[in-house]
């Protein structure tokens, strides 16, 4: 029913006042620089935010321990995995945030608001987007109520973010979907900074209320060093660190080599650490 109001959605409300509302950010800007791993033309395995680490070391298998993958084999593939759990859920903002799905807003007050609503046999739903700027920070949020022979949910948050006016920092959460259900999504909080047009900071929190499971995965950049870490509750369980200009680079994991560091050189051959 989300999909049917993002793609049919209509406006019917407009705005009366000169002030201009705050622009929706470009969730797109934010992205690592995985080149060192996507050179080599590995591809992401799927795999979904819930219990990532028992996923990736189900996909290695016995190579891991083995080592039958290199240094460099082994912290691609987290990587990249990583990546590709970002990418599935960063896209979302950009999916609702977006003014042209929105129409004209109104102001009420210091908000701005967008309303609208789809209706499709006996499902309705409708969508509300809110912005309040205070001083260099833009506070979203987008809540929809949905109703149906079957169920009905109110004013129930959607997502939420709190940006700086510039894009070039900020969080935004994705909320559980339908929680009156009993649908067990988790939690996911993102915290991002860009200095310059490079992603310097992205952290991911997966919380999953069922379970109490607790991820954690934050990519950092200092000047050319990146690194990305992945934590399962408070324990770190895997750590890749690499130089973006030599390509040289390490990994620990609890997952490979009794979590020995173990090292990669510029060609991506296998060294000594």
């Amino acid at each position: 029913m989300l999909a049917v109001a993002i793609a049919a959605c209509d406006s019917s409300t407009s705005s009366d006042t000169s002030t201009d509302p705050p622009e929706p950010m470009e969730f797109s800007d934010i992205e690592m620089d995985l080149e060192l791993f996507q050179q080599a033309g590995r591809t992401a395995p799927e795999f979904d935010t819930k219990n990532m680490a028992a996923q990736v070391a189900e996909y290695l298998g016995e190579g891991a321990e083995n080592e039958q993958f290199t240094p460099y084999d082994f912290a691609g593939l987290w990587a990249l995995a990583a990546d590709a759990v970002f990418q599935s859920y960063g896209m979302l903002p950009n999916v609702y945030f977006n003014e042209e799905m929105w129409g004209e807003g109104t102001l009420d007050g210091n908000t701005w608001v967008w309303e609208f609503s789809q209706t499709v046999e006996d499902e309705s739903i409708t969508m509300r987007v809110t912005a309040e700027e205070i001083e260099d920070m833009v506070n979203w949020e987008l809540r929809y109520s949905f109703s149906s022979p079957d169920e009905s949910i109110e004013n129930a948050l959607l997502l939420s973010a709190e940006v700086r006016t510039d894009g070039t920092a900020g969080t935004w959460a994705i909320h559980s979907f339908a929680e009156d259900t009993g649908d067990d999504a988790p939690e996911i909080e993102f915290e991002f900074l860009i200095e310059g047009d490079i992603t310097t900071m992205l952290e991911m929190r997966v919380f999953d209320e069922v379970d109490g499971n607790f991820e954690n995965l934050l990519y950092q950049v200092v000047d050319q060093t990146a690194s990305l870490s992945f934590l399962l509750g408070d324990a770190l369980t895997t750590y890749i660190e690499w130089n973006r200009e030599t390509w040289e680079g390490f990994v620990e994991s609890d997952e490979y080599n009794d979590g020995v560091r173990s090292c990669w050189d510029s060609n991506l051959q296998t060294t000594e650490c």
